[in-house]
């Protein structure tokens, strides 16, 4: 990959921790701006930490009563770079950016200066559920007041949220309302993509530099989608594949087989076969079949991810450098792949 700028969407989650792995260790030029739903904390991004290796540095045990910055006590132990075991790690150009996917202060934000996305982000869970969003936010409430309650962040005690900060939440809290990230959300970050890689079009062709366009990748959004879709899930997924093609992007649709770390070996040759654009009932739940009978395949998340990585080198408008991809004359794509048959 040349030098460039790639966002992930979905980066705290089982695939997207793998993409930003992926990129940092393996595509020494690229920056990564890796979207979490906070940056503050920690439990927003847990899987994010593990998978990208800023846990193997140096770990300190901090006293148990030492204060923290804000008030309350501060953080148990606390992590140093350690050069010898994280210098090819790529972690100096990693960035976490905090970014309600739903909502487009944040996306706009989320996209400046940056050449290309690859989304993996989801409001369904592995078996494509979703919570209801007053349960979904009791969750969240509970999780939220357990974690002040053992670090004695209670009201009055410690940094408590400005007006501003707390108007901006509420904010947020009403853009995700009864909209899901796997439709409206694809929909406002390639609309919030066309819009910067346009203005950066204009100002380039107004200072004559248009060599630093021709450096990105030649697909500017690479959409995280599965071949087993129904019921809400398929139909959110398939409306958000929709508004990508709609949004005039050079995109490529990855519907990935089943998701399975434990059956399914990781590091086996990709399987890629061109799908139908059209084709949204042609998919059953898990495990279901694929057109002529054939049944949808399966396939380990890290070879996943390693799928939606190439796809950023697919040129969709004439044929592709990486893995997945192939001869092609349309701004758009929709590849299935899978690395076993179920």
């Amino acid at each position: 990959l040349p030098a460039c700028t790639v966002v992930v969407a979905g980066a705290n989650g089982r695939v997207g921790s793998k993409v930003v792995s992926c990129l940092l260790r393996g595509a020494p030029r690229v920056k990564v701006r890796a979207l979490v739903r906070s940056a503050s904390r920690i439990e927003a991004y847990e899987r994010l930490s593990y998978e990208s290796g800023a846990e193997d540095g140096r770990m300190r045990i901090n006293p148990a009563w030492q204060m923290g910055d804000g008030g309350g006590f501060g953080a148990s132990a606390s992590i140093e770079f350690d050069e010898e075991v994280q210098r090819d790690y790529g972690l100096e150009r990693l960035q976490i950016f905090e970014c309600e996917l739903r909502h487009p202060p944040d996306v706009a934000r989320s996209v400046a200066g940056a050449d290309a996305v690859i989304f993996c982000g989801t409001t369904f869970d592995m078996y494509g559920r979703r919570l209801p969003p007053r349960v979904d936010g009791l969750v969240k409430a509970t999780a939220q007041l357990g974690t002040s309650i053992f670090e004695l962040r209670l009201p009055g005690f410690g940094r408590q949220p400005t007006a501003e900060e707390s108007e901006e939440e509420r904010a947020r809290r009403q853009s995700a309302a009864a909209a899901t990230v796997d439709n409206e959300g694809v929909a406002l970050m390639a609309q919030a993509l066309a819009k910067e890689l346009g203005r950066r079009a204009q100002l380039a062709a107004l200072t004559g530099g248009g060599a630093a366009a021709a450096a990105r990748p030649p697909t500017q959004f690479v959409l995280a989608s599965a071949c087993a879709a129904e019921g809400e899930f398929g139909a959110r997924k398939r409306s958000g594949e929709a508004a990508l093609r709609a949004s005039g992007l050079n995109s490529v649709v990855v519907r990935a087989g089943a998701l399975d770390d434990f059956g399914v070996e990781e590091g086996l040759e990709l399987q890629v076969e061109a799908s139908r654009e059209g084709n949204e009932s042609d998919r059953g739940a898990e495990g279901g079949e694929r057109p002529g009978g054939a049944p949808i395949g399966r396939i380990h998340s890290r070879d996943a991810a390693r799928s939606l990585v190439e796809a950023l080198l697919v040129d969709v408008r004439g044929g592709g450098d990486g893995a997945v991809g192939g001869e092609g004359s349309s701004a758009s794509r929709t590849f299935e792949v899978w690395t076993e048959q179920s």
